[in-house]
């Protein structure tokens, strides 16, 4: 009997800890989901595509965008140069701090 009960609870613990229940379970540790910008080679370009725009430097890996002010401006391994607007609609965010 002490077997059998000793085998379900490890079943269950081993299940739920298969599944994520459990300690940090549901937490958001993705990047949230983007839909694709359109990317400029260059930052006159981008200048001419949305000249109504501010031309920011959207770095695809972590969807934040940075602006001219931004020493990361045109500097990161994975980015491009983009229209804001577009950008904000398409889900990637604003630099935090710099």
């Amino acid at each position: 009997m002490k077997f059998m009960l000793r085998s379900a609870a490890f079943s269950l613990l081993a299940a739920t800890m298969i599944s994520g229940f459990g300690a940090g379970a549901g937490a958001a540790t993705a990047t949230p989901a983007v839909t694709p910008i359109a990317t400029y080679a260059n930052e006159a370009e981008a200048a001419r595509a949305c000249p109504k725009d501010v031309v920011v430097w959207a770095n695809k890996d972590s969807h934040v965008l940075h602006g001219k002010e931004s020493r990361w401006f045109g500097k990161t391994k994975s980015g491009t140069f983009a229209c804001k607007e577009e950008a904000v609609r398409a889900g990637y965010r604003l630099v935090k701090k710099d």
